[in-house]
């Protein structure tokens, strides 16, 4: 329950600066992600975490725009890192990674967009992130994506 409330503030923030679309594609693309998107002691927690009302398809024969899921996501970890600062994620396996998240790891590393207003009317940037990748050397060969 104090992991909970130690969530609040960048559940807020989420959840301010996220419309609700954006947070339901958020939660198909990062499930791990959901505890940031709904307070559990709610009485709309199950609401927010099942969206079962909205016709977003997000499946990989989905219609929806991949520059804005990538949007979306760089939405995400500019909050996040600016929230909880430096952030470090850890991507383990990635000679098993695919050129989508490949695209997914360059949209947020490359990111420069400001994430929005801050309440004095200034405009709010991104915190540090420091992504560490790992790979078995044994299985990524001259043509992976990892060697490029």
């Amino acid at each position: 329950s104090s992991a909970l409330n130690v969530l609040d503030p960048l559940r807020r923030q989420l959840t301010t600066a996220l419309s609700p679309d954006e947070q339901f594609l958020l939660r198909n693309a990062l499930p791990e992600a959901q505890p940031l998107f709904a307070d559990p002691n709610s009485e709309n927690a199950s609401e927010t975490s099942t969206h079962q009302d909205r016709n977003i398809d997000t499946g990989p024969n989905s219609n929806h725009d991949m520059d804005s899921l990538l949007a979306v996501i760089r939405r995400f970890f500019a909050i996040v890192s600016k929230e909880v600062s430096p952030l470090v994620l850890l991507l383990d396996d990635l000679q098993w990674t695919d050129s989508a998240s490949i695209e997914v790891i360059k949209a947020i590393l490359y990111d420069k967009a400001e994430i929005g207003t801050t309440t004095g009317g200034d405009s709010a940037k991104a915190g540090g992130i420091l992504i560490v990748g790992c790979h078995r050397s044994d299985e990524v060969s001259d043509g992976h994506i990892l060697s490029k």
